[in-house]
């Protein structure tokens, strides 16, 4: 189906959080712009964020535990893209969202340089981040592009073995938002190579389920998230393994969401693209769907007319 409309231009809703299914496997759900969400999704995360950045932004030490087995570890661990460690004006993008070897005889360095000094202000005292995936091998997310200083201590110490790029700097995916009928563009590798399954819709696209794009060996369990994202995680009932796509408002309490909207029968029924195939038709405000041979005969017929797509 091709559509002479456009779509919203800008890019400020892309929303992403982690669901679980059956087995306790965890995946996260990529969803651009106004498509399918949770009614009760609690702030807006790009998917770079989920294993950093939405987290408690203040903690004693700043760093925060998120193990990670080997297996799930080793494809994470990329070579460093920036070659010259060059601070300019306090900053330096070679410390920015890198993966380190952390010489564990010297974690009291990482604590120290991470930690907040009493009595100071923010902007005083930016200590950085660090999420701990491994800390029997040493691993960690480490972001501290402003925090010159602390990576000076770190260095004195011999405390860091090895640097990598992180994969959270990728984009996960080449965007089409020319072609409806695309679907989900190419992942990069680094994603596909994430220890979470992935789902993922396109800006433009709710015409399309959103799209499991990797298949990960050992998936991420839910019993390996901080207690805070355990208790976000969206629980679906069905498998993820066995599941190729998922359309979202068939599982979950979903709000309004930006797509074709056609009225019929005193409702606002939202145009969503079937999971097994053709379209659902889904009313928000009342959480039901219309029987979708029924709404094809009525849009054919002129019964159900097209209408503004912020009808709820």
């Amino acid at each position: 189906m091709k559509t002479s409309k456009e779509y919203p231009a800008t890019h400020s809703s892309d929303t992403a959080w982690f669901c679980v299914d059956l087995d306790g496997n965890v995946a996260v759900f990529d969803i651009e712009e106004d498509g399918p969400r949770p009614n009760d999704f609690e702030g807006q995360h790009c998917i770079a964020d989920l294993m950093t950045e939405c987290l408690p932004s203040h903690t004693e030490e700043n760093i925060y535990d998120f193990p990670l087995t080997d297996v799930q570890i080793k494809p994470m661990l990329l070579p460093h893209i920036f070659d010259e460690d060059i601070w300019k004006d306090g900053y330096n993008f070679y410390w920015s969202e890198t993966i380190i070897k952390l010489d564990m005889k010297q974690y009291d360095v990482l604590h120290k340089v991470l930690a907040h000094r009493s009595g100071s202000r923010p902007i005083e005292h930016k200590p950085g981040l660090a999420v701990c995936f491994s800390r029997k091998n040493g691993y960690f997310y480490l972001d501290m592009f402003n925090n010159r200083e602390g990576v000076e201590e770190l260095k004195k110490a011999d405390a860091i073995l090895e640097i990598y790029t992180a994969p959270f700097q990728f984009s996960p995916y080449e965007d089409d938002y020319e072609d409806e009928e695309k679907g989900t563009g190419a992942f990069s590798k680094p994603f596909n190579d994430y220890p979470f399954f992935l789902y993922h819709q396109d800006y433009g696209n709710n015409v399309h389920p959103a799209e499991r794009v990797n298949n990960p060996v050992e998936p991420l369990r839910i019993s390996q998230l901080p207690e805070l994202l355990q208790a976000k995680a969206k629980k679906l009932h069905l498998h993820f393994r066995e599941t190729p796509a998922i359309q979202l408002a068939e599982h979950l309490d979903i709000g309004a969401i930006w797509t074709v909207t056609y009225e019929y029968k005193g409702k606002y029924w939202k145009q969503l693209g079937s999971p097994r195939g053709g379209h659902l038709y889904y009313c928000a405000k009342n959480k039901e769907f219309m029987d979708s041979e029924e709404m094809e005969k009525a849009i054919a017929s002129g019964e159900a007319v097209e209408t503004n797509w912020n009808n709820y």
